[in-house]
């Protein structure tokens, strides 16, 4: 059996549990929060209606005392609050303590922090950061700092080996180029990905997701894809298929491509060619 959902925040949503989201109700905010995580809820009343976020834990705090009195001794969730949690709480002295770590392995923690979990740079110089990350550099004798601009210029250099891996070899290979646009709300994106056989395997790389910030003409997304193939030394002649969907502005798109480089490309649509 699960856990019983006790937060109090998920009074003031509405839970999909099909699509996994949760709609906030209060004043028709209708804003929606991934999950159905109690604490993301929570976090959401915090940023957005703080009011309701401060008379929700003036509620906690009351009930935390009523528990502490002894009101709920037959439950087993208010015996867990009724530990003694001041010990845990007091100020202890440093201790030294070892771990296994690199100071380039350190690095490429803070560059999957802002590249694979989406947090901003500006976090890397934050100082309640730095102090996490201060003393294991010292006990490392690192000879560079990781800050924010670092940190950046090492995103930088790994999209630019990335970028030299999939140019390098495609002198000898026909691609296949993928393209879907895609939009939510007020936002669009552009997704690139190329398409090659390697070793007798399938290979599916990403080129480029990039957001729209002008009308999806057949000329626009044309230059899109163009600037995108030229940043990997990609030659339209080497493209074999591209595959998307039935716009007409992604048709024409392809076709002007083709026409601007006296290419003739194979469209693939609905699994078929054309």
């Amino acid at each position: 059996m699960g856990r019983d959902r006790t937060n109090r925040a998920r009074r003031f949503f509405v839970a999909d549990r099909i699509l996994n989201k949760c709609t906030c109700q209060i004043n028709d905010c209708q804003l929606v929060v991934s999950g159905d995580n109690g604490r993301n809820l929570e976090r959401h009343l915090q940023r957005h209606h703080p009011e309701v976020y401060d008379r929700l834990h003036a509620e906690k705090a009351v009930s935390t005392k009523h528990v502490a009195s002894g009101g709920d001794e037959d439950c087993s969730a208010a015996k867990l609050r009724q530990v003694d949690t001041s010990s845990i709480l007091q100020p202890t002295s440093p201790r030294r303590v070892s771990l296994e770590m690199t100071e380039d392995g350190l690095m490429k923690n803070c560059v999957e922090l802002v590249t694979k979990n989406g947090r901003p740079f500006r976090l890397v110089d934050d100082s309640e950061f730095c102090q996490i990350i201060d003393p294991v550099l010292r006990a490392l004798g690192a000879k560079r700092a990781i800050t924010a601009e670092t940190v950046e210029k090492r995103v930088r250099e790994e999209a630019k080996r990335k970028r030299e891996e999939i140019s390098l070899p495609q002198d000898k290979r026909m691609l296949s180029l993928k393209i879907d646009c895609s939009s939510r709300l007020d936002r669009a994106l552009l997704d690139i990905n190329v398409q090659y056989a390697e070793n007798g395997k399938l290979v599916l790389q990403p080129l480029s997701m990039k957001e729209l910030f002008e009308g999806h003409t057949g000329e626009r997304l044309r230059l899109q894809v163009k600037n995108t193939l030229s940043r990997y030394d990609i030659s339209v002649s080497k493209v074999y298929t591209v595959t998307t969907d039935n716009g007409a502005n992604m048709l024409k798109a392809i076709r002007l491509l083709g026409e601007a480089d006296n290419e003739k490309l194979t469209f693939r649509r609905g699994g078929r060619r054309r």
